[in-house]
């Protein structure tokens, strides 16, 4: 007999779903074990793995049913996400279903604010299940783009998601509440306050062990705490007066032009440091001139490069440097730096030409995760984003720029329909993440 339905298979034996549920609330994927569920179903192990091959299929089975309950209660509202135009109506609409949810079996709540933020549980989601309403909704919140801060707002209603406020699950008015919820999080005063509590980024217990990596943070200044062993650019920028002493102190005198402070450098060290002449490139020197910024930022750099510090950190969207100053410190800076220090670079964008392996973003459920940056190279290169309205929601479309000059405008998109049309000169966090789910539609349309 061949079973092709395990769903099904599963939802037959009362006691092998309940058991598999339980283990899978409690747990998460790679910690659930299918052991405790035949040993708590008390179903023959024969029996098991003749209806089920492996834990994949058996949670596949699950969670494609817990989806399937959860947007059969959403829809019981009838609330079309299409013609929605309140953002704290839906917003509303996605935490009241998990109050439902709740309600209706406390295991599938448990399962579903767990394994949607649970990476190895995702990796099956994409590729096996029915999109969970979640995600729907998420991408419904794209039209909202425009509006103020709305990476703030995305990024704690996905927290809130997860670690939903317990007085809202046990409310005897839970709508009232719910609404005054939904409110609080979008009021412009309490926003900040609420995101700070969110999304202090924790790089501590991360071990890069590259030369260079780069993170990429949803927004500009955002509390990133990183681990003790990094010693800070930015700080030592911003106490440039103790980082000139320092300098000065190992060339032995403070009247030099920074041209004659690096050649000193060179020649009094015991050690081959000739790289050190890479700060003397033209463009180096041409814009130390110009903007005394710069100027701070490469003699802060050259400091570390001649203490050689171990690991080194630079949250360049918090020093204001034009595009060209950026490319000078990355493409000539960053690689002599690397001679001696690992490096963690934190920005909000970076250049497709500087993008490397060592590539790490925040998503949206506040992990740091790497990405495959050959792919999103492969996405990016010559490319423009067109943003269109389809059925009153906004939709991204990629084409090759070199296609668009020749063909023109794909034929599937009306042309009255247009919002913008953009080349994609860099990667910020919202743009990679449409990026990365682009990809991973294009990859289930290419194996169905």
């Amino acid at each position: 007999m061949k079973y092709l339905d395990k769903t099904q298979l599963l939802l037959e034996n009362e006691e092998l779903f309940q058991a598999t549920l339980g283990e899978f609330a409690e747990n998460s994927y790679k910690q659930a074990s299918t052991n405790e569920i035949i040993k708590k179903s008390k179903i023959n192990r024969g029996s098991f793995y003749y209806r089920f091959n492996n834990k994949e299929e058996l949670f596949i089975a699950l969670i494609d049913h817990i989806f399937v309950e959860q947007i059969a209660l959403f829809n019981k509202r009838k609330i079309n996400l299409l013609t929605e135009k309140s953002l704290e109506n839906i917003i509303f609409e996605l935490f009241y279903n998990l109050y439902e949810l709740y309600n209706f079996d406390n295991n599938y709540y448990k399962v579903i604010i767990n394994h949607l933020q649970d990476s190895d549980s995702l990796l099956l989601i994409d590729k096996s299940t029915i999109e969970p309403l979640k995600h729907r909704i998420f991408k419904v919140l794209e039209q909202f783009t425009n509006i103020d801060k709305f990476e703030y707002i995305k990024i704690i209603i996905n927290s809130v998601y997860h670690q939903f406020p317990k007085f809202l699950l046990n409310s005897y008015n839970v709508e009232d509440e719910l609404k005054s919820f939904v409110n609080f999080i979008l009021s412009t005063d309490e926003k900040k306050n609420i995101l700070d509590n969110h999304t202090n980024i924790n790089l501590k217990d991360i071990e890069f062990n590259d030369e260079i990596t780069y993170f990429l943070s949803p927004v500009k200044n955002i509390n990133v705490n990183i681990n003790d062993r990094y010693t800070s650019i930015n700080d030592a920028f911003v106490n440039y007066k103790e980082t000139n002493k320092s300098l000065f102190s190992l060339v032995g005198i403070s009247i030099l032009s920074f041209k004659s402070t690096v050649l000193k450098l060179v020649r009094k060290s015991l050690k081959d440091v000739r790289y050190l002449l890479g700060f003397l490139n033209l463009e180096i020197l041409e814009y130390l001139e110009k903007n005394y910024i710069f100027k701070r930022l490469i003699m802060t750099s050259l400091l570390f490069t001649v203490k050689e510090e171990p690991n080194i950190s630079i949250n360049l969207s918090e020093i204001p440097l034009n595009e060209k100053e950026k490319h000078l410190f990355l493409s000539l800076i960053l690689p002599i730096l690397s001679k001696t220090s690992k490096i963690l670079i934190i920005d909000t964008s970076f250049k497709t030409k500087t993008l490397i392996d060592t590539f790490y973003i925040l998503d949206e459920g506040l992990n740091i995760k790497r990405i495959n940056t050959l792919i999103v190279q492969k996405i990016l290169d010559n490319q423009i984003e067109i943003q269109y309205l389809d059925s009153n929601v906004v939709n991204y479309y990629y084409q090759n720029l070199d296609d668009f000059i020749i063909n023109g405008l794909n034929k599937s998109i009306d042309f009255n329909n247009i919002i913008s049309i953009n080349t994609i000169k860099d990667i910020s966090y919202d743009s990679y993440l449409r990026k990365e789910a682009e990809y991973v539609k294009y990859q289930k349309n290419s194996k169905t």
